[in-house]
């Protein structure tokens, strides 16, 4: 991450608790499995379905 309230992850990173942020379009808030929490831009994440999920 760039910038505080960042969030700082590596490809292969599974982010839950994603939202849109209202004030930024195309930025979104998330969580990572360690607690931490920032926001990010969208194009760098990709949705992977609930099927997928459950082998994680």
């Amino acid at each position: 991450a760039l910038k505080e309230g960042e969030l700082s992850f590596s490809e292969g990173s599974l982010i839950t608790e994603i939202s849109q942020d209202a004030d930024n379009p195309g930025w979104c808030v998330g969580r990572l499995p360690d607690g931490t929490t920032g926001r990010f831009h969208s194009s760098f994440v990709e949705d992977v379905p609930p099927e997928e999920l459950a082998a994680v």
